[in-house]
C-alpha cells in the first residue's frame, strides 16, 4: 500500500479504536444488554459521563464518530485489497471490521435513535 493509503486507514481505525479505549460506549453497551437490570437499571460495565442523561448529545457524537470510522475502515481495507500481501489477513481483519461495524450500527440505533437511557 501506498504511504497515503495506509494513513486513511489508520486515521478511520483511529476513529474507531481510540473513542472505544477512552469511554467504551459500543463495550458498555453491549454488556448491559446481557446483564441483568438492578433496581430497574441496566448494569454498565465502565461508568462513563457520557452515559448520564446530560451527555446524550456527546454519546450520540462519539458513537457516530465510531461508526463513520469503523465503516471507513471497512470500505478502504476493501478497496485497498490488491495490496494485501496474505489473503488469511485480509479476510480475517475484513470479517472482524464487518462484525464491528454491525454491533457499532446497533449501538448507535439503540443509543441514539432508539434512545435507551440507562
Amino acid at each position: 500500500m501506498t504511504k497515503v493509503q495506509k494513513i486513511w486507514l489508520g486515521l478511520s481505525a483511529a476513529m474507531f479504536v481510540i473513542p472505544e479505549v477512552m469511554w467504551g460506549p459500543v463495550g458498555n453497551f453491549i454488556y448491559s444488554l446481557f446483564t441483568p437490570t438492578l433496581n430497574g437499571y441496566a448494569q454498565i460495565k465502565r461508568n462513563s459521563f457520557l452515559f448520564d442523561y446530560k451527555y446524550e448529545n456527546l454519546l450520540g457524537i462519539v458513537l457516530f464518530v465510531q461508526v463513520a470510522g469503523i465503516i471507513i475502515f471497512f470500505f478502504s481495507w476493501l478497496r485497498f485489497r490488491k495490496n494485501i500481501n496474505s489473503r488469511l489477513v485480509f479476510w480475517i481483519i475484513l470479517v472482524v471490521t464487518f462484525l464491528l461495524s454491525l454491533i457499532s450500527l446497533f449501538t448507535f440505533y439503540l443509543g441514539v435513535i432508539f434512545n435507551i437511557s440507562f
